[in-house]
């Protein structure tokens, strides 16, 4: 709150406040666009107008140059006569932060009042013949929410600041007074534009800011040559480059920083490096879409590509086609339309695009919800690993970027996942936004759409790989083709990894048939090391001092904790799903020696493998740290340290196997996942092996039934004396289905078991899959949905 202006606005409505034409405004002491309409209000009243509004037309601007056709005066210093119109002079200097009298509205225009004029003029940039005299033309600066200062704290920079007082010293006839804050914003990009036209001759009659056909065609191509004959045009493709950040300071002379500055923004913008400002240099410079005729290695389109359409895009010099990835039947790709755009020499990029132009839509859960579509869809496109762009198809404020676009990506990329990259499709100061907060890793810049604020004086996200700038309509007859430029900076999609369901070899199933141990044996020990735990209970439970050290109320879960202490005591297991109960384990071996000793055998460092009555084998430490990652509460997803985790180590294997051998892909994965040996011999790792599968599904099965009967000594036993006892090949791995597997088709599997590995959930499984590859990782997939779907069928 400032003193002066709350004096101000109480002086306003007590000299006007009875006067119909006039509305009171707020008593609060802030400078804002009410108390400036207040102010051209009373203004118009002192001028005799009956008709009021907040804005100086035409009329109110005849009205002011009839009452003082040698504008406002200052009086002398023994005149102590007062005027209404000196009274509102005061107010607006001090609503613009200049000094008037202070203490008092004194309806006199001397002293202070008319040397903070002048000071507001040099601010305007004048500089010659400045008098303290008030014209219309300083009347509505007076009256306008333009600031004349360096507003550094908001980006404010001194050297822009400068060229925008030359504009008002130099081309006020062209642009009107503009604001001289040093920011570089839809009003300068405007006036520039008028003083580019001021450059090629245009009168200020016709030079409206408007970057068209009449202002293109009286561009000069500008060299080092000519450059001595046209230092105006020098001059003002140097203020472009100042504004655009890539020179420090105006010239009217070529210079090799000059020349320097032209090479590297046309190298930025990815145009021609001719060194020169040709004519795609001065329309970049100047208005985001640049110029439309350039040439495009890029292009977007809402149609489908037929043979023909990517014909033609091919003949027509385009490399790269953006496609939709939702859209219902007419936008989104079409069935092997990817594989006819790869066919024609061409690459692709995706775009999704669904929550529409409507601010309200723009929403961390529709982030969330956005990504897990996305990704899902490009999964079932085939689409490789790469960046897919978001869109944001409105020209967002500001505020609303902060109240909701920023929302909305923070949702995408936390529930991305690492197979897909988060991109924005935005105008520019969105995507630079987006970007600078982390959300967002690359930019897709919609400068199609000058006229949007995002555009308007903003420099291209640095980050931009894609640059939309011109729509062609009726392209080939009736598609609509948008023009983009291409940066270079993200590779697009060479490749198509989809999930196609092939010819498939199951690994041989093993033969346990010398295999003595079964699990009816283990589950013997595990009734014995239940009882050894309620010993545990009883003794221990009122003796901790620390929660960390209490048993476990549930039983299960304790004597689960003590089978999988084999991973737990590892620092990735332990964080991922629980600390190692140690206490437990020292009282094992204190108390019950030889129970230890007997259990070791089965979850130890050379642990055994047992077998079920169906042929299938259990690794007892996996089985019971799989089923406590589902039956207890753990950080990560349950499946991590189930089946998630060993697909994805499975995954590491077909990239080593292949890297060594050189072995067709395919043929590798079908060959390690679900395999009881390693082609290669017992030397290499299988790490997604027969025996995880089998324990992955027993694991599924078994918390659930610790779900509903986990507070009895012997919930664990019992469920597994009920589960083995009732096993059938079908039983155990249709337990998939219970952790989002869908197996009403293969390929619907296929989809579901790829998002999983792929998608958002699977963040962390890269430490698991290593150096994998996109292709790699989408064959492990396919093979570990085929062999699923082959042991139920």
């Amino acid at each position: 709150m400032d003193a002066m202006v709350l004096m101000s606005q109480q002086w306003m409505n007590k000299t006007y406040g009875n006067d119909n034409r006039y509305t009171k405004v707020v008593e609060d002491g802030l400078t804002g666009w009410g108390t400036i309409n207040g102010l051209i209000i009373a203004m118009q009243i002192e001028l005799g107008m009956t008709e009021t509004a907040a804005i100086i037309g035409p009329n109110t601007r005849n009205k002011f140059n009839v009452k003082y056709p040698n504008g406002i005066k200052e009086q002398s210093d023994n005149d102590e006569r007062t005027d209404n119109m000196h009274g509102i002079i005061q107010c607006a200097l001090w609503c613009k932060g200049y000094y008037a009298e202070l203490g008092s509205i004194t309806g006199q225009y001397k002293g202070q009042t008319a040397a903070s004029v002048k000071e507001l003029k040099s601010d305007i940039g004048f500089t010659s013949g400045v008098t303290s005299t008030v014209t219309i033309e300083i009347m509505e600066q007076l009256l306008s929410m333009k600031q004349f200062v360096l507003l550094s704290n908001q980006g404010g920079r001194s050297v822009i600041r400068s060229i925008q007082q030359k504009i008002n010293r130099e081309y006020k006839n062209y642009t009107g007074i503009i604001p001289c804050d040093g920011l570089y914003g839809r009003e300068m990009n405007t006036a520039i534009i008028q003083v580019l036209q001021a450059v090629e001759g245009f009168g200020p009659e016709v030079s409206n800011g408007n970057f068209g056909n009449g202002t293109k065609g009286a561009l000069k191509i500008i060299t080092s040559s000519n450059s001595a004959q046209n230092p105006n045009w020098v001059w003002i493709a140097s203020v472009a480059l100042v504004c655009n950040k890539y020179l420090s300071s105006t010239t009217t002379i070529w210079t090799s920083s000059l020349e320097d500055a032209i090479a590297k923004f046309q190298s930025d913008y990815a145009l021609p490096i001719t060194r020169q400002v040709d004519i795609n240099t001065w329309m970049s410079l100047f208005i985001s879409k640049g110029n439309p005729d350039r040439i495009a290695k890029a292009c977007d389109t809402r149609f489908e590509i037929t043979d023909s359409l990517a014909k033609k895009l091919k003949s027509d010099g385009y490399e790269i086609v953006g496609r939709y990835l939702t859209g219902g039947d007419f936008k989104e790709i079409r069935e092997g339309e990817l594989e006819r755009i790869l066919s024609y020499g061409l690459k692709y990029f995706p775009i999704f695009q669904e929550v529409g132009t409507n601010e309200s839509n723009y929403t961390y859960q529709k982030g969330k919800e956005s990504a897990e579509r996305a990704i899902s869809a490009a999964i079932r496109h085939g689409i490789p690993s790469t960046v897919i762009y978001f869109a944001v198809d409105f020209d967002a404020m500001d505020y609303q970027v902060t109240n909701s676009i920023l929302p909305y990506f923070k949702g995408v990329s936390e529930h991305m996942g690492t197979a897909y990259k988060v991109g924005i499709y935005a105008p520019r100061n969105v995507c630079t936004r987006v970007c600078n907060a982390g959300y967002a890793v690359s930019s897709f810049v919609s400068d199609m759409s000058t006229g949007y604020s995002g555009n308007l004086g903003f420099t291209i996200p640095e980050n931009w790989n894609y640059d939309q700038f011109h729509e062609i309509k009726g392209y080939l007859g009736t598609t609509d083709l948008d023009k983009v430029a291409y940066s270079g900076r993200i590779p697009a999609c060479s490749e198509v990894t989809k999930f196609n369901i092939r010819d498939y070899t199951p690994p041989a199933t093993p033969d346990t048939s010398s295999i003595k141990d079964t699990i009816f044996d283990v589950i013997v020990f595990i009734k014995q090391l239940e009882q050894a735990y309620g010993d545990f209970k009883t003794r221990y439970q009122d003796f901790a001092s620390s929660s960390e050290y209490k048993p476990k109320d549930s039983t299960a879960a304790g004597v689960l904790n003590y089978l999988s202490l084999r991973y737990l005591e590892d620092p990735e297991f332990m964080v991922a799903i629980q600390t190692p109960d140690l206490t437990f384990k020292y009282f094992m071996q204190l108390e019950y020696p030889t129970l230890a000793s007997s259990i070791n055998k089965y979850v130890g460092s050379n642990n055994v493998t047992v077998k079920d009555n169906i042929g299938g084998k259990n690794d007892i430490a996996h089985l019971a740290v799989s089923t406590l990652a589902y039956s207890d509460f753990s950080l990560a997803p349950d499946y991590w340290a189930a089946w998630g985790g060993d697909l994805a180590t499975g995954m590491s294997d077909v990239h080593n196997y292949v890297k060594r051998t050189g072995i067709d892909i395919s043929a590798a994965s079908d060959a390690l996942i679900g395999a009881d040996e390693h082609p290669s011999g017992p030397g290499f790792a299988l790490r997604c092996n027969y025996t995880d599968l089998c324990d992955d599904a027993d694991a599924i099965a078994l918390s659930r039934a610790l779900e509903n009967n986990s507070s009895s000594t012997y919930a664990l036993s019992n469920a597994m004396e009920n589960y083995y006892s009732d096993l059938t090949t079908q039983k155990r791995y249709l337990q998939y289905s219970y952790d989002g597997l869908d197996f009403s088709s293969l390929q619907e599997l296929t989809y579901s078991v790829g998002a999983k590995m792929l998608g958002a959930s699977s963040q962390l499984l890269i430490v698991f899959w290593g150096l994998s590859t996109p292709t790699e990782k989408a064959h492990a997939c396919i093979s570990f949905a085929c062999y699923l779907w082959n042991k139920i069928h």
